[in-house]
């Protein structure tokens, strides 16, 4: 079994490369812990405490017979400087059709919490235009074989509509004492590693993008 894969993941900015390590995966749900590509120059990472869970309707290839409609969820969090920021859509295939994001610490200004009810918003608020990036899956690869060799089955409805609250425990429990960033390998490969928390260039951008914001995880198959 390949110990890293190259995927494509739903994302707010396709031409964004990110390093994932697959933290839970269910036939109806998978959850990454982010990390980025090494940066050039030194620059840290800019991914940080953040998470994804996406459902099969994410895949840019969906299995047959599943709608492309679910839930998009990201969450990420600063321990240094309070703030967390989650962000939940409903998505219709890469087109969100309504956007709730929490903004709490940073600059949420007093009113933590927004909703935006079209894709034209969530672009005009920053948060974002949904497309496929690249992305290289370096730790639990094993998950997700054993997922889909055990079952095939697709998402229920009730299981969208938990996705959210069950990615962000299993997000703020990994995500409590670990981050991700990309180091080269013997195999120069790009390994996420857990390391101590700095600034970083995403985690400023999304906390200054949205002054109600929240993201939270997104589930991918």
């Amino acid at each position: 079994m390949p110990s890293s894969l190259v995927t494509s993941i739903l994302w707010t900015d396709p031409d964004e490369p990110l390093l994932a390590k697959v933290i839970g995966a269910e036939p109806s749900a998978t959850t990454y812990l982010l990390g980025c590509t090494p940066e050039p120059d030194g620059q840290e990472c800019s991914m940080y405490h953040a998470a994804v869970t996406l459902g099969p309707w994410a895949s840019e290839t969906p299995p047959p017979g599943v709608a492309r409609t679910g839930n998009f969820d990201f969450y990420i969090s600063d321990s240094i400087d309070p703030w967390k920021f989650s962000m939940h859509c409903e998505m219709s295939g890469t087109v969100p059709q309504k956007c709730t994001t929490i903004n709490i610490g940073g600059n949420d200004d007093g009113h933590p919490t927004a909703t935006f009810g079209s894709e034209e918003k969530v672009e005009e608020e920053g948060l974002g235009g949904f497309g496929y990036a690249t992305l290289t899956i370096t730790g639990g690869v094993e998950l997700l074989a054993a997922t889909h060799s055990s079952s095939h089955e697709t998402a229920t409805a009730s299981t969208e509509d938990s996705a959210q609250s069950t990615a962000e425990s299993a997000a703020s429990a990994t995500l409590a004492s670990s981050e991700i960033t990309g180091t080269q390998s013997s195999s120069s490969t790009s390994t996420p590693e857990a390391t101590s928390v700095a600034s970083s260039c995403k985690a400023r951008v999304i906390s200054a993008m949205s002054v109600a914001g929240v993201a939270m995880a997104v589930v991918f198959s």
